[in-house]
């Protein structure tokens, strides 16, 4: 079941997704390149070529958070998505801060826009 579909613009698309998305809620103290090293680093590495997964994108904040969205190609399941981003993520844990580890990583499944182009056309059902 796919959960994609188009919204028409004036001179663009707007194509929303349901995918995975990972959050750090925050790492007290840390800067946003310290999360960029230190917990980044090691959730991307993993998931980075985990099955069916067109592209990631993420962001870390001098608050100390940092979220990663996970886009997959459509037809993938979105349970099957989250399992897979799951696993990796737990694969990277233990080289994660221990401050980071004991709060844990919150990982569901996000309804986000995709800017596209005129044309790009997404199915819903």
């Amino acid at each position: 079941m796919t959960h994609d579909w188009v919204v028409p613009c004036r001179s663009r698309s707007i194509r929303r997704s349901r995918r995975p998305e990972c959050r750090c809620r925050q790492y007290p103290g840390a800067s946003a390149q310290v999360v960029a090293d230190t917990v980044a680093a090691p959730i991307e590495q993993q998931v980075n070529g985990v099955e069916h997964m067109l592209y990631m994108s993420s962001q870390s904040g001098n608050d100390g958070s940092y979220t990663l969205t996970v886009t997959f190609d459509i037809g993938t399941d979105t349970n099957t998505a989250l399992v897979m981003v799951q696993n990796r993520v737990a694969l990277a844990m233990q080289q994660l801060p221990t401050q980071v580890q004991n709060q844990g990583i919150l990982i569901r499944i996000s309804l986000a826009p995709l800017t596209r182009s005129p044309g790009c056309i997404g199915r819903a059902g």
